[in-house]
């Protein structure tokens, strides 16, 4: 085989068709990619203010939620639970008015610092409210079904 010629079995000329610089054309809407963490940063702000003020009434949803499962063969009612005592559910309620008086207007102090429009103050707001009142619907289901 001749150094010189030109086939597909030599080394020079895959090197000449094969490795020449391609030119690759990107690119990255900026608009779209910015959006995009604002929106993420958005929903995180928005589960952590909804976790502070409603985390003692999600912590007892989910005991129930385990409790129901280990226990329904055994038929128990959740009034037997220690978590679900009287001074307990009474503890709850006041962490969660407590957190609401104090988080809730801190938050929206906060908003009203920094974000100068009431339109994208009320698209925080809104999902926030909408958590704490599912969350205190929930409550409210077990506390009817449990507690009647």
């Amino acid at each position: 085989m001749s150094f010189f010629s030109l086939t597909p079995d030599n080394a020079l000329y895959q090197l000449a068709s094969d490795g020449r610089p391609r030119v690759v054309e990107s690119t990255i809407d900026s608009k779209k990619e910015l959006e995009k963490q604002l929106k993420a940063a958005c929903e995180v702000y928005i589960m952590t203010i909804t976790k502070e003020i409603v985390d003692p009434m999600l912590s007892f949803i989910t005991k129930v939620t385990a409790f129901r499962v280990s226990s329904k063969s055994q038929g128990k009612s959740i009034k037997a639970a220690a978590f679900a005592s009287e001074d307990k559910l009474t503890a709850i309620a006041k962490q969660v008015n407590t957190a609401l008086g104090e988080i809730l207007p801190k938050a929206v102090y906060t908003m009203n610092l920094y974000l100068n429009s009431q339109s994208t103050r009320e698209a925080l707001i809104k999902p926030i409210k909408s958590n704490v009142a599912e969350a205190h619907a929930q409550i409210d289901a077990i506390l009817d079904a449990e507690f009647p």
